[in-house]
């Protein structure tokens, strides 16, 4: 019995998201209003205040709008 492999469903990697719901935006602000930046406000050198700075941001960033997987049915809806 021979199979023709063209025709079988392709099995697609799982796609992820970030939700930016108005919940998940108030709780960044509340997050980035909460940051001591007397680290980035006393660096030495501007490349050490931006790492410290970027660093802050993407810790309150995937903290407050994490990955989330999309279900197959929403996965499917945003390739067409």
């Amino acid at each position: 019995m021979l199979i023709n492999h063209s025709k079988l469903p392709k099995k697609e990697q799982p796609r992820f998201v970030r939700l930016f719901s108005e919940s998940n935006i108030n709780k960044f602000k509340d997050q980035i209003g909460n940051v001591d930046w007397l680290d980035t406000y006393s660096a030495i050198d501007t490349d050490t205040a931006f790492d410290n700075f970027e660093c802050m941001l993407t810790t309150c960033s995937n903290d407050c709008f994490p990955l989330v997987k999309l279900s197959g049915k929403h996965a499917r809806d945003k390739n067409g």
